[in-house]
């Protein structure tokens, strides 16, 4: 039986200046911190231009990537990939963003609202296999996630305030 899953090497959000707001590597291409960092600044590098480009192809991998004022989300698999597949997931990740954050996507949202982004990511791809692409579905799940677990900063609060 063969299958056809479709994997994802790479999620990320850097601010414009190419630091990390988010990155989650799902496989071993790049193990060590420090390649990392050059391989995020060359993916930065190569977005900083005006042309219409979405796409990246460096090294092993295809990179497509989406620009906000403040920020650019980028979604990395192998060159042997489907590159529309990334596309997919990549506008998944946007619309699905878009519905939760009501279009008001600034770095300030970003980062106020970091564990609704993780969550997106991880109900979107699962150790590097894309697990779901439905963004009404997915908004869904990660708002009840989120109304249903309680901050760090509330427990500590709380836990403060009750003695």
């Amino acid at each position: 039986m063969t299958t056809n899953m479709f994997s994802i090497w790479s999620l990320m959000i850097l601010d414009k200046e190419g630091k990390r707001i988010y990155v989650k590597y799902y496989n071993d291409y790049i193990q060590e911190y420090e390649q990392q960092r050059v391989f995020e600044l060359e993916l930065h590098k190569n977005t900083q231009s005006d042309e219409l480009n979405d796409l990246i192809i460096l090294e092993d991998t295809i990179t497509v990537f989406q620009k906000y004022p403040q920020f650019i989300i980028y979604a990395t698999t192998s060159k042997n990939e489907n590159e529309l597949a990334l596309q997919k997931v990549l506008d998944t990740i946007n619309r699905t963003f878009e519905k939760i954050f009501r279009d008001e996507m600034d770095l300030e949202i970003i980062l106020v609202n970091l564990d609704v982004v993780i969550l997106v990511f991880d109900e979107i791809v699962d150790r590097g296999l894309v697990f779901e692409i439905d963004e009404s579905l997915i908004a869904e799940r990660t708002l009840i996630k989120e109304e249903s677990s309680q901050s760090l900063t509330d427990m500590i609060f709380g836990a403060f305030f009750r003695k």
